[in-house]
C-alpha cells in the first residue's frame, strides 16, 4: 500500500452502532470547530430577534420559512463545509466517515424525541416523509381519507396518487 491509498473496508454495521449502548461516536471533525456544537448558542426568541440567524436579505420578512425559507447561516455553513470534506476524497467520507455520523445524529435526535434510535428514521425533507408515512397506511377500497384543504401540497398530491 502506498500513503494516502484506501481500502473499501467500511466502518462497521449501521444497526450494531444504533443498537450498541456502548458505541461510542465520533468526535465532530476540525473543520466545523469555529461553528460550535449544536445548543452552544441560546435560542432566539422568534421574530426580529431570530432574523440574524438566517440569510435571508435585508429588507425581506419571510412568514413561511417552511416551505420556501431562508436557511439558518450556521447549518448552510456547516452543510457547505461537509459537502467540501467530501469531494476532497468521497471514498473515504462514504466508506468510513459518513455513517458513524449518521448513527451519532440518529441516537441525538432520538434522544431529544425520546425515541428509540431503530425506531427513528432520517429523511431529505418533509415531503419524503410524508410520502413515506401515508404510503406505510394500508387504505382498503373502501377506506375513505379526509383532509383540509389548507393541508401541506404534498400530502395532497401523495394521498391522490396512493389512493387512485
Amino acid at each position: 500500500m502506498w500513503p494516502g491509498a484506501l481500502t473499501v473496508h467500511g466502518a462497521g454495521n449501521v444497526e450494531d452502532m444504533i443498537s450498541d449502548d456502548a458505541w461510542v461516536p465520533p468526535a465532530p471533525p476540525p473543520f466545523l470547530a469555529d461553528l460550535g456544537e449544536a445548543g452552544d448558542e441560546a435560542a432566539p426568541r422568534c421574530g426580529g430577534a431570530a432574523r440574524r440567524h438566517f440569510l435571508l436579505e435585508e429588507g425581506w420578512t419571510f412568514v413561511n420559512h417552511g416551505a420556501f425559507g431562508s436557511p439558518l447561516a450556521r447549518a448552510f455553513e456547516a452543510s457547505s463545509r461537509w459537502r467540501r470534506h467530501a469531494e476532497l476524497q468521497p471514498l473515504r467520507f462514504i466508506d468510513r466517515e459518513l455513517f458513524p455520523y449518521l448513527v451519532k445524529v440518529t441516537k441525538l435526535m432520538a434522544a431529544h424525541v425520546r425515541a428509540d434510535p431503530r425506531d427513528l428514521v432520517l429523511l431529505p425533507n418533509a415531503t419524503s416523509a410524508l410520502n413515506a408515512v401515508i404510503q406505510s397506511v394500508p387504505l382498503g377500497k373502501e377506506d375513505v381519507v379526509l383532509f383540509f384543504d389548507c393541508t401541506y401540497a404534498s400530502v395532497k398530491v401523495c394521498k391522490c396518487a396512493y389512493v387512485r
